[in-house]
């Protein structure tokens, strides 16, 4: 439908490429063709622009009663401290399967240097001004990749190598690329803690308004929720 009060090229036509560019000058010519009004040749010659694709951003994230992903140390400690089924993983093995590669914050990198063991056997690419790749312990090497980039910049790079679904940490991260419109489903598990104090989950995101999916509860008290970002 037609913006009231638009001439026709500027809906049909944003100047988004050089051949939006092209169209709207070729649509003047045919509004007009007593005007003798045509297009430079080296419009019609712009080369094929295409868009890449952004991969989906998909979130699975831990977090006390209270709103925290890590205590005021920035440890983890608190979550396995907590009684679960050791053969419940809350659908974390099903999540982790269907993701390509993992984008995470600095901070969340270095919580997970902290364990014995690498905890992924995917690409993990590390968002930071700080570190670089000198930082990285050589075993880890080819696994992970220091960018200084914006998260939009980084997910490009990410879909040019062939990720289709996106694990996204960190809780400075998460929001970040909340308020740039690049999440698209959240799973947040709600651990039966208070922590009082720590690292928050969201910090800014912006308003962000979710459509329900599904809740499920656990009897050791773990309630997870899925959320769909509206774009």
């Amino acid at each position: 439908m037609r913006a009231r009060g638009r001439a026709p090229w500027v809906t049909a036509f944003p100047f988004t490429s050089m051949q939006g560019l092209a169209a709207m000058l070729a649509s003047f010519r045919r509004l007009w063709p007593s005007k003798g009004f045509a297009a430079p040749l080296w419009l019609h010659q712009a080369p094929s622009i295409r868009p890449v694709m952004l991969p989906e951003v998909h979130v699975f994230i831990a977090m006390s009663l209270d709103g925290y992903i890590a205590d005021v140390a920035g440890g983890l400690d608190w979550l396995v401290m907590l009684p679960a089924p050791d053969d419940e993983d809350h659908g974390y093995a099903a999540f982790y399967d269907r993701v390509d590669c993992l984008l995470i914050g600095a901070n969340t990198f270095r919580s997970l240097l902290d364990y014995r063991d690498w905890p992924y056997d995917k690409p993990v690419t590390v968002l930071s001004a700080s570190l670089s790749q000198r930082d990285v312990p050589p075993a880890l090497r080819n696994r992970v990749t220091i960018l200084d980039d914006t998260p939009e910049a980084a997910l490009s790079q990410l879909a040019q190598g062939g990720a289709k679904r996106v694990y996204l940490d960190g809780g400075q991260l998460i929001s970040s690329c909340l308020r740039d419109g690049l999440v698209q489903r959240m799973t947040l598990t709600r651990l039966p803690v208070l922590l009082g104090a720590g690292v928050p989950l969201f910090t800014d995101p912006g308003p962000q308004y979710m459509i329900h999916l599904d809740t499920r509860s656990w009897p050791h008290g773990f309630v997870q929720s899925i959320y769909q970002v509206i774009p």
